[in-house]
């Protein structure tokens, strides 16, 4: 039977001084393959996002400021693509 705290990864942001529960980012980046695949995939989404909106709902919804919110969300998963260390494995015992 799965535990709920199975699905819990607390991280201090050291921003607000709070615990964040991070365990969604990580099904995400394995249900996507990778942070690099889900980089790729935001990267997709924002284009056909943009490619679909005209002018005017771009300047009434202030979409700009959403589309530059997503590129950063989009960059988050590049850095962390890149700050990836693999640990071995423990030879013997039980895992």
């Amino acid at each position: 039977m799965k535990n709920h705290n199975d699905d819990v990864l607390m991280v201090l942001n050291p921003h607000r001084n709070k615990l964040y529960n991070v365990m969604p980012l990580f099904n995400l980046e394995a249900m996507n393959g990778g942070f690099e695949q889900s980089f790729e995939t935001l990267d997709e989404v924002i284009k056909l996002f943009v490619c679909v909106m005209d002018e005017t709902v771009l300047t009434i919804h202030n979409a700009r400021g959403l589309i530059e919110e997503l590129y950063f969300v989009r960059d988050m998963f590049k850095e962390l693509s890149r700050c990836e260390i693999s640990v071995p494995e423990k030879k013997g015992g039980a895992k």
